[in-house]
């Protein structure tokens, strides 16, 4: 790829490379670098038939409510409001509400 910073981060596997820089813009890795600083975590992409699959290492609980400092703990409630705030904000700092890659 030509981004010195994404090829520090990420490593592309591709059996087309015409399709792998169609898909890889310059403004999606950039955009994929942008929402990796804004998680600090690694992050871990693959796009198969039209659909980008989205992989972000966690390692808190997030189907068990913390009974041990309460549901309604204000720290509690802030992180699970970020974690899903970042969540959701995948679709717009990725831009994916456009349709560029399929013609359906």
């Amino acid at each position: 790829m030509d981004n010195v910073e994404f090829e520090k981060y990420f490593v592309v596997y591709s059996d087309d490379e015409i399709k792998s820089r169609y898909i890889l813009t310059p403004l999606l890795m950039e955009r994929i670098l942008n929402l990796r600083e804004n998680f600090k975590k690694d992050l871990y992409f693959s796009f198969v038939d039209s659909k980008m699959y989205l992989a972000i290492p966690y390692s808190g609980p997030l189907f068990e409510a913390p009974l041990l400092y309460g549901v309604l703990d204000s720290n509690n409630v802030n992180a699970s409001f970020m974690l899903i705030k970042n969540i959701l904000g995948v679709v717009d700092e990725l831009n994916l509400n456009m349709r560029i890659w399929t013609k359906k």
